[in-house]
């Protein structure tokens, strides 16, 4: 009895996986364009997502400036 409710949830959720799979966006081929968060002439990071610190992992991003 255990191994029949087993198989129906198991058809129940591959059921729901599959139905939402299939509406899902399809890719149009169309490129994604993506600019960067600042103007400027130069694009340059000093530091990055998930850098190593002192004793912690950084969590953002550091965009040179200039200044």
């Amino acid at each position: 009895m255990l191994g029949r409710n087993r198989l129906g949830l198991a058809i129940l959720l591959g059921v729901i996986f599959w139905i939402g799979a299939g509406m899902t966006k399809p890719n149009t081929g169309q490129e994604q364009v993506y600019r960067f968060p600042m103007n400027g002439s130069s694009f340059l990071l000093s530091g990055t997502f998930g850098e190593l610190r002192g004793n912690h992992f950084h969590s953002g991003i550091d965009i040179k400036t200039g200044g």
